[in-house]
Formats: structure tokens, sequence, C-alpha cells
């Protein structure tokens, strides 16, 4: 499990969010797809890889 790293609040409904993924951010292709659980015991939810740092170990998920 991985941990929000930074959120965002952009526009009401739209929020930005960086997730420490340091096992994954180095080799993930963009485009890739990420699960995201918001809330331990929630339902998943699908993300895109729209970005990634690798020298932070960080990946930028976009969703619905």
């Amino acid at each position: 499990m991985y941990k929000n790293n930074h959120k965002q609040v952009i526009a009401q409904d739209i929020k930005k969010i960086d997730i420490l993924a340091p096992t994954i951010a180095p080799v993930l292709c963009l485009a890739s797809v990420v699960m995201v659980t918001p809330v331990l015991g929630e339902h998943n939810i699908p993300m895109t890889i729209v970005d990634h740092d690798e020298r932070r170990s960080v990946i930028f998920p976009a969703g619905p």
C-alpha cells in the first residue's frame, strides 16, 4: 500500500494527488492503470498514470 504524498484541490470535485510509490515509479509506463482506495475498506477507483517522477518516486494518477 502506498501513501498519498500531496493532495491539491483544483476546483470543486477536481483534485490532484501525488502518490509516493518507490517500487513502481521507476518502472511503470505512462497510461498504466493503478487502483486507488481513497478510504480503507471502500471500493477501489481505477486511475491512469499521467506522469511520474522517478527521482522522487512519485506517480501522478488521473481518474474519472
